[in-house]
Parts: C-alpha cells; sequence; structure tokens
C-alpha cells in the first residue's frame, strides 16, 4: 500500500449532515483489482512489448496472463469510477453502463453529469492507445456517436467526450507516434487531467508508476497461488 496517496470520501445523510472519511488511491485501486482480476483462473500467454500500453507499467516485462490485459481495463474503468464516486466534486455518476446509440445498446466506461452547470463527461477508458488503422478511427468514431446521443439525452447541457488513459499523467507526456489513425491532443487526457477535474490529488508518473508495479506483482503472485490451487 503506498502511503501519503489519498482522497476524502463526502457523504451526506438524509438529514443532509456532510460526513468524510479519508481512503486511499492504492484502497481504490485494491479493490477493482480483486474485483476484476484476482480469484479469477485465467490463461497464460507470451509477455508483448507495446509501446503505448498501460501493461508495460503493470507487467513491466513479466509473464502475464492472455485475460489479464483485458481485465485490466475493467479494473482501471471501476478506478475512474469510484475516483469520480468518491472524489471532491458535485458529479453525478450515471450508474447505468449502456445507452442506446442508432437502435444499438452501446457500453459506458465512464459517464457522469455536473448539474449545476449543466456538463455531461463521458470517458471512453483506454489502457492501450496505441491503436492501429481499425481501432482509432473505430474509438473515435464511438466518442462521436456517443457525444450525438448524450446531446439528445441532455438537450440543455454541454457535453464533453473524450479517451481516457491510464497510461500518462497528461496529453503532453503521450509520445507524438501515438498521435495517429484519428486520435489527436484534442480527443484524448491522461489520468492526472482527469483527476484535477473529478477532485482527486495529482500523482507523480513515477508514484503511479511503483504503484502499478506493485500490483502487478500481487497479481501474479495470486495468480500462481490459484494455478497451483487448480492444479
Amino acid at each position: 500500500m503506498v502511503e501519503g496517496l489519498y482522497l476524502t470520501l463526502h457523504h451526506f445523510t438524509k438529514d443532509g449532515i456532510k460526513s468524510m472519511k479519508k481512503i486511499s488511491l492504492a484502497e481504490i485501486i485494491d479493490k477493482n483489482v480483486h474485483k476484476h482480476i484476482i480469484a479469477r483462473e485465467p490463461e497464460r500467454q507470451k509477455k508483448k512489448k507495446d509501446n503505448g500500453s498501460f501493461g508495460e507499467i503493470v507487467w513491466n516485462g513479466r509473464p502475464a496472463h492472455h485475460s489479464h490485459n483485458i481485465k485490466l481495463g475493467h479494473v482501471t474503468e471501476g478506478m475512474f469510477n469510484d475516483y469520480v464516486r468518491y472524489g471532491d466534486n458535485c458529479f453525478q455518476l450515471v450508474e447505468e453502463d449502456k445507452i442506446d446509440i442508432d437502435g444499438a445498446s452501446t457500453q459506458m466506461d465512464v459517464l457522469f453529469i455536473n448539474k449545476d452547470k449543466k456538463i455531461v463527461y463521458y470517458f471512453e477508458s483506454k489502457n492501450n492507445i496505441n491503436l492501429d488503422t481499425e481501432k482509432g478511427p473505430a474509438t473515435v468514431e464511438k466518442i462521436i456517436k456517443v457525444e450525438s446521443a448524450l446531446k439528445k439525452m441532455y438537450p440543455s447541457h454541454q457535453v464533453v467526450v473524450r479517451v481516457l488513459t491510464a497510461r500518462y499523467p497528461t496529453v503532453d507526456d503521450i509520445p507524438i507516434k501515438l498521435f495517429k489513425n484519428s486520435l489527436t491532443r484534442d480527443n484524448i487526457i491522461g489520468y492526472n487531467e482527469f483527476f484535477k477535474l473529478v477532485g482527486v490529488d495529482c500523482v507523480s508518473f513515477n508514484e503511479w508508476e511503483r504503484l502499478w508495479y506493485k500490483q502487478g506483482t500481487h497479481i501474479l503472485n495470486e495468480t500462481e497461488k490459484i494455478s497451483k490451487v487448480a492444479a
């Protein structure tokens, strides 16, 4: 558990009384790692180097499992939603994980509303932003369609949509070579930019990397235990 990285939980009772409790960023990450990865038996795969991938930080060249990179996406998505839920902000998290777009039920990653300022935010969580010629345009097309659908759902609100990466602190930290296949500086933000928005203390990249390397070690150790028990 990394010390010193905390946020304050704000809770209002039915009587309007506000209570506060401190929770560490690592605790939220632990929660989502256990929910989406630990105690699930994955299949092994050979570690593959992939610039622009959040897995580079978590696994750091160590052997991973085939399902882990997919489940790691669920972990970061859950983590970002929890930061909205527990951060020092006035946002209302939209709990529904799907909305209708052109007659199709479409998965939502991180969707919340500022009712006072009438702003709707949607973030498409992407752990790997080294997008190819198919995934890049498809991702951007999705957020454009989401933006259009949300404008119809909330006609009196401003709508903000972006890709959100857990790999880089800010858009300025993203290598130029990754801005390709429809991904631009205008349609993506880094984790610290998201933290500022939702009222969570920013984290240096070195601290972030150290925190997630420890989580990677924990995940791999737990998976090894599960495999031995299953055998």
